[in-house]
This record gives C-alpha cells, structure tokens and sequence, in this order.
C-alpha cells in the first residue's frame, strides 16, 4: 500500500497524465505492475472520487465491479477512468473493449503481476482459446512477454512498479508535437470526416 507521500505523489503524475491527454486529445495507459493488494491500492488512490470503471475480479474502492467476460457490453458508454486488473488473467478482447470505451482525456489502469514474473505465470484467461488438451500453462509466457517489451518502450505508456519510484511525465506545454483540434464538426482530419 503507498504511503503517504507515495500516495500523494501518485495523485499528481495522474493528475499530469490527465492534464497531457486532455490538451493532446488522447488517452493514456497507467501501468501498474506489482503484488495485487498493491496494484489495488495504487489503483484506489488514482481513481478516487472520479467517475470509473473497474473490470476484474475485486476493487479496492468497494464500487462496483464488472468481470472481464462482460465487457462487450459497455461499448458505447463513455468513462472516464477505467482499471483493468490483470492479476486474474489477461483477456484482449475485454481489455479492447475497456479501452474504447475512455473519453478523450481518460487514463486506463492496467494493473499486473511484476513485469518480469507476469509472462511465466499461467494465464487463466487463455483457457477460452486452448484446444484441447492444452492448458494455460501450455501456452504461458509468449505472448505476455511480448506485450511487456512493447509497454515498456511505448511513448504512450506510464510505467509504475512496486518498490521502485514514479517516473515523470513531460508537460503538455514541453511537448513539441502540434496539437490537432477538432473542426467544426468535430473531426480531426479527412480520414475521420
């Protein structure tokens, strides 16, 4: 559980997160990798107060929880914020789902295991795709590894691991990438209208 000044400390790099995607019109990916109660309790101090969806198995905020075989069934509707825990298994297509549903300005919370354990772990989730007799055991590991070397180089991604300290992010204003506005019609482009 973060203490008091991680606490604090964590409230102002998603404030900064929140800040750089709302002025760049996009949302961003918190990362935070460690022990569930851990990941939890980080996850509850971002998400305070603030209008959230929560996709896993338990929520450290006691707000409502929906199961990762549910979330088809928000698309369409906006959040926010939404935390996706991991620690249960990793399901793509409800971890796609969640992640279209965040409004222009939102933060998702990915919360896993520690990054270098996460890929030898047997992913429960996988069992809906494993032929039989294959086990999630039998296919633990690769495509977990390459989805963490990815997260951990992406611009796009906040990386936050238990026991090491926060990383900073830039400011929207030392961004030297121009900022596209919506049209009239509130279309970035061509490719959008």
């Amino acid at each position: 559980m973060p203490g008091a000044q991680a606490a604090r400390d964590l409230c102002q790099l998603t404030t900064d997160l929140h800040r750089r995607a709302a002025t760049e019109h996009h949302r961003n990916l918190l990362l935070i990798a460690g022990s569930p109660a851990w990941c939890r309790a980080a996850a509850a101090v971002v998400i305070d107060g603030h209008d959230r969806l929560w996709i896993g198995t338990t929520a450290a905020d006691a707000g409502p929880v929906m199961p990762a075989s549910r979330a088809r069934t928000l698309l369409g509707g906006e959040w926010l914020d939404a935390v996706y825990d991991a620690h249960a298994g990793l399901d793509v297509d409800a971890l796609a789902a969640v992640a279209g549903t965040l409004r222009g300005g939102g933060l998702l919370l990915l919360l896993v295991p520690p990054l270098d354990a996460w890929p030898t772990r047997p992913d429960p989730a996988l069992a809906r795709l494993l032929s039989s007799p294959a086990s999630p055991a039998d296919a633990a590991g690769r495509f977990v590894t390459r989805l963490v070397d990815l997260l951990q180089v992406s611009a796009g991604v906040t990386v936050c691991t238990e026991g090491a300290p926060l990383p900073r992010v830039d400011s929207p204003e030392s961004n030297s990438a121009p900022v596209t506005r919506p049209d009239a019609d509130g279309c970035l482009g061509d490719d959008q209208r």
